[in-house]
């Protein structure tokens, strides 16, 4: 087909194709424009939220963190008292195993108050005994320990009181000798 329109309109023509692709082209790049600005702020939304997700967990690990050290020095310190209980354990074992070698026939110990000042101050003792006659042999039978020294008694107390078996009540106190318990 052969064109027979005048320059100028052809001219004109090809300005309004011209113009028809700048349009589509400045609508597209506006487009792209539009899309790329919501991008980055759903980039920079999500990169905030994440930041501060970030921190929330920096505070709560390093809350942590001082929660294990504080318990690291917990379990420190009981496991130092756990150490000395043991320690002593073996101590108020042997302790105990010397008074119940040392008993006359007819005398039960009644009561013990063991604590951790033992070494410091007086083991306070309660016997019951079948009759009061015991009470100088029990008294010389710790006497003969390697273990106790300042070996004091009360009288005995007459009393059915908890067993009617061993009706004698003989309260003492003794102190263990330092570095015997061991």
């Amino acid at each position: 087909m052969i064109n027979l329109l005048p320059n100028e309109e052809k001219n004109e023509i090809q300005a309004a194709r011209t113009n028809t692709v700048l349009i589509n082209f400045i609508m597209l790049l506006s487009m792209t424009i539009v899309f790329l600005s919501i991008s980055c702020f759903a980039a920079y939304s999500l990169i905030t939220s994440m930041k501060s997700s970030a921190e929330n967990t920096i505070r709560n690990n390093a809350s942590a963190l001082i929660a294990a050290g504080n318990q690291t020095g917990d379990i420190g310190t009981t496991i130092a008292t756990a150490e000395t209980i043991l320690v002593r354990e073996i101590s108020y074992s042997n302790i105990i195993a010397e008074i119940g070698s040392k008993l006359p026939y007819g005398v039960v110990l009644d009561k013990l108050e063991l604590n951790e000042s033992i070494s410091n101050g007086p083991l306070k003792l309660e016997f019951r005994a079948k009759s009061t006659s015991v009470t100088p042999e029990l008294i010389s039978n710790l006497g003969t320990s390697q273990l106790f020294s300042s070996i004091e008694t009360q009288a005995p107390i007459s009393s059915a009181g908890n067993s009617p078996d061993y009706p004698i009540l003989i309260n003492c106190s003794l102190t263990i000798k330092q570095g015997a318990e061991a």
